[in-house]
């Protein structure tokens, strides 16, 4: 598992996505035995701090980040 701290405000998002050389069968037992959980850490004004946790394979990204893939 991987984990990630990522600080976000109203209308900005994350994607996940599952790399391209992971195996499918491996991915899939990791997501049904380990799942993916996102904690929320901290909330300061208009701001969101999120905590994510995903099995090895799955790339967290700011949405704008995840548009230049």
């Amino acid at each position: 598992m991987s984990y990630l701290i990522l600080t976000r405000t109203v209308r900005q998002r994350i994607t996940l996505h599952v790399d391209a050389n992971v195996d499918a069968e491996s991915m899939l037992h990791n997501l049904r035995t380990e799942g993916i959980s996102i904690d929320i850490t901290a909330m300061e004004r208009r701001q969101v701090k999120l905590g994510i946790a995903a099995p090895r394979g799955v790339t967290i990204l700011r949405a704008e980040l995840a548009g230049r893939r």
